[in-house]
C-alpha cells in the first residue's frame, strides 16, 4: 500500500488497479477495503496460499534435497537481509544439512 501511495511499484502503478475486475492479494483485512477506496478496485478479495492435494503430496526424498532444515519462498530484495539473517546461526548449528537458496 505504501509504494502505491508513494506512484507505486515496479508491477503495479495506482492508475492500474481500477482496470481489473477482481485485484487478488496475499493480504487480507482492511487493505482489501481500502483497496477498493482509495484506488478504485471494482471487488478485492483475499488469494490465500493454497494447493491441489491431489497433485501435490508427499513423494519418497531424492537424496539431492535431503536435509534437515529447509526454507522456501518468493524471492523478494527487500526480505533476502531477514533471510540472510536467520539462516546465520544454520552454519554453526547442529544442522547437518541445510538448504536455503540464495539469489
Amino acid at each position: 500500500m505504501k509504494r502505491l501511495r508513494m506512484g507505486g511499484a515496479d508491477y503495479l502503478r495506482p492508475e492500474q488497479v481500477q482496470g481489473f475486475d477482481l485485484y487478488l492479494s496475499f493480504t487480507a483485512g482492511p487493505i482489501l477495503q481500502q483497496l477498493q477506496m482509495e484506488f478504485g478496485a471494482k471487488k478485492a478479495l483475499p488469494l490465500y496460499c493454497s494447493f491441489e492435494p491431489e497433485l501435490y503430496h508427499p513423494k519418497p526424498i531424492s537424496s539431492r534435497f535431503r536435509c534437515d532444515l529447509s526454507y522456501m519462498g518468493t524471492y523478494a530484495a527487500d526480505r533476502q537481509p531477514k533471510i540472510d539473517e536467520l539462516s546465520k546461526p544454520i552454519k554453526n548449528s547442529s544442522f547437518r544439512r541445510s538448504k536455503i537458496p540464495h539469489p
